[in-house]
C-alpha cells in the first residue's frame, strides 16, 4: 500500500529532522515526537482499513477487534493534537507589563 509507505516516510523524516536539530543545538523538543505519534496512529488506521478491505469473511469478534483498534487510535490521535496545541500554547512567547 503507497499509503502506508509514505506515511512511513514521513516518519523517518521527521525523527531524522529531530536527530538533526539535537546535534545542532543540544536541545531535544517535545513537539516532533507529538507529531511522529500522529503520523503513526493515522497511518495504523489507514492499514487497518486496507486489511479490511482485503478480507473476504470476518468473525463478529474480529470486527469488534477492528473497532476498538480504530477507535483507540481516532482517541489517540485527538490527544496527540491536544497535546500539540497545548504545547504551542504554552510555549509562545508572553508579553508582561510594560
Amino acid at each position: 500500500m503507497l499509503t502506508n509507505d509514505l506515511l512511513f516516510v514521513v516518519i523517518l523524516l521527521e525523527l531524522f529532522r529531530t536527530i538533526i536539530n539535537f546535534l545542532k543545538s543540544h536541545v531535544i523538543t517535545l513537539e516532533p515526537f507529538l507529531y511522529v505519534g500522529i503520523i503513526a496512529a493515522t497511518r495504523r488506521i489507514l492499514t487497518g482499513g486496507g486489511q479490511l478491505a482485503f478480507l473476504e469473511t470476518m468473525s463478529e469478534q474480529a470486527f469488534n477487534r477492528y473497532l476498538w483498534d480504530i477507535g483507540l487510535n481516532v482517541i489517540i490521535v485527538l490527544a496527540l493534537i491536544l497535546a500539540v496545541f497545548i504545547y504551542n500554547w504554552s510555549s509562545r512567547p508572553r508579553e508582561g507589563p510594560a
